[in-house]
């Protein structure tokens, strides 16, 4: 059977240890969230609240649709998210059925990846307001079923207001997620996250 991934509490720290080699092959395609309402050039003039882990804009959206078909003609076996918002818009976006499979049967017969929401694949953790992640209530109410939040702790616990991850500290993660995910069976991996992250 295939490993878990680790709970979020354990990726709230940077320690890393190298891959070993004789692990099989990964396919990790990389998609960075659409443009997000603290991306727009007149963000520092909205109020704070609309700056609290931000929606897709309009704009945003379009990308993520305009992404849809080149992402799922990857066929993933597996997403993983971010948990904030902008993200999972992005991944739910990209992978929904176009048409529910009434043009496409092939598209109707296979059944969609699992889509998982990780603390570990987030934006550098802290200090920001775009970069808080909402309630885990909250995500639930707006993406369960599609999307998998059982390993987000109810509360953000990695975001702290006056303290910023450091670049090295998210290189860490990414090794740690890369660590991770060799063992399991899925050979095409999609990950959606920021450019930060990426």
């Amino acid at each position: 059977p295939s490993p878990q991934l680790p709970p979020p509490q354990q990726h709230c720290s940077s320690a890393a240890t190298p891959t070993p080699a004789s692990m099989p092959c990964k396919v990790l395609h990389v998609l960075r969230h659409g443009v997000a309402v603290h991306n727009q050039p007149n963000a520092h003039q909205l109020p704070p609240a609309s700056l609290l882990d931000p929606s897709l804009t309009v704009h945003g959206v379009a990308q993520a649709n305009a992404a849809k078909s080149r992402i799922q003609a990857l066929r993933p076996q597996l997403v993983l998210t971010s948990p904030l918002t902008r993200a999972l818009q992005t991944a739910t976006t990209v992978m929904a059925s176009p048409d529910d499979g009434k043009h496409n049967p092939t598209a109707a017969a296979m059944s969609p990846p699992v889509i998982l929401a990780l603390e570990i694949v987030r934006e550098a953790y802290g200090a920001l307001l775009p970069d808080k992640r909402r309630s885990a209530a909250e995500l639930r109410a707006a993406f369960s079923p599609a999307v998998d939040l059982s390993m987000l702790s109810e509360e953000d616990q990695c975001w702290k207001a006056g303290e910023r991850e450091t670049l090295e500290a998210v290189h860490g993660r990414a090794r740690i997620l890369l660590r991770e995910l060799l063992p399991r069976h899925e050979r095409h991996v999609l990950l959606v996250s920021h450019g930060v992250f990426l």
